[in-house]
């Protein structure tokens, strides 16, 4: 049930988005998939958030691979530059690894969840020393 309503809610969330999208979000949304990450890479750190929330609210509905790959991308640059620590948010973090089970082809799973393996191993823009977030290696390989 918890999973219906959880479901629900980002449906309504998307059309909302979808009914409501500016300027900027059709600007972010127009470029390919892949340019979203150095789209993004260029905004102010308010306009990032706002393109993150889309993105999160988008994959609740989405059912194309590449999408989670590609917003995987745009997280990774966020993760990178340090304007969110996406891995040390742990219920952003558990989506994302739920995220991986979505994807259809075995191939793009795998990639992604090397993707996000590699993410939260990398050490962010301005920190030094070990990597910020101890990840474990089954939850982003499918296996545990």
């Amino acid at each position: 049930m918890r999973r219906m309503c959880a479901a629900l809610l980002g449906v309504i969330a998307a059309a909302l988005l979808a009914g409501c999208r500016t300027t900027e979000q059709a600007e972010f949304l127009g470029h390919s998939r892949s340019g979203r990450a150095e789209l993004l890479a260029s905004y102010p750190r308010e306009q990032k958030w706002r393109m993150f929330k889309l993105i999160l609210a988008s994959l609740a509905t989405t059912d194309n691979d590449l999408d989670y790959r590609d917003a995987l991308q745009v997280f990774a640059e966020m993760e990178r530059s340090g304007t969110y620590r996406v891995c040390a948010d742990g219920s952003v973090l558990a989506k994302m690894a739920g995220y991986r089970d979505r994807i259809r082809d075995a191939g793009w799973r795998e990639v992604y969840g090397d993707m996000l393996r590699d993410m939260c191993r990398a050490k962010p823009a301005g920190r030094s020393g070990a990597a910020q977030s101890d990840v474990d290696e089954r939850e982003f390989s499918g296996s545990g």
